[in-house]
């Protein structure tokens, strides 16, 4: 079973003082279970996905990419739907089927187990992969994880249905 890192860490980490350097946009594409899957790698190390939240893209994470990029080869792809990773409307969207796509990512581009850190919707993710891979999982920090087994509250669900892309994540793709 992955060891887990105290949450606490994980949470200071958003309120870190602004980044040392600035991240640079260079990304890449890999196909993922039919879906051209959008990501980031920075630095070089031991692997450590970073798993970004519902409604944003990985730009979320530019503190920490500055922050553990020095360290560990930080790799943050975006889900289906999400920042400039192609959307299927027609295709499952749940947090297991996003963690299988998560599998999926990581046999793509040649990572075998990594550290995982999840926020929100990427912790749900993080907790589904330790569960049902927990071969692939290192170490991992979760925050601000759902707390119902079934997801979200209904609320939550008809008010994501109504959001347009371009009004929570400018990066995301246009249909």
């Amino acid at each position: 079973m992955p060891r887990v890192l105290p949450v606490l860490l994980c949470a200071s980490w958003t309120a870190a003082a602004p980044a040392t350097r600035p991240v640079e946009r260079h990304g890449s594409y890999v196909t993922v279970n039919g879906i051209r899957t959008y990501y980031e790698a920075h630095g070089s190390g031991p692997p450590l996905l970073l798993l970004h939240g519902a409604t944003v893209s990985i730009e979320t994470f530019d503190q920490q990419v500055a922050f553990f990029s020095p360290r560990y080869r930080v790799i943050a792809p975006e889900r289906m739907g999400h920042g400039r990773t192609e959307d299927k409307p027609d295709r499952p969207f749940d947090f297991h089927q996003m963690a299988e796509d998560t599998v999926s990512f990581m046999q793509a581009i040649g990572v075998g187990r990594g550290d995982l850190i999840g926020w929100s919707d990427g912790g749900n993710i993080a907790l589904d992969l330790a569960i049902n891979h927990p071969e692939r999982i290192g170490r991992m920090a979760i925050t601000g994880a759902s707390f119902r087994l079934d997801g979200f509250v209904p609320e939550v669900i008809e008010w994501i249905k109504q959001v347009k892309p371009e009004e929570f994540d400018p990066a995301a793709p246009r249909r």
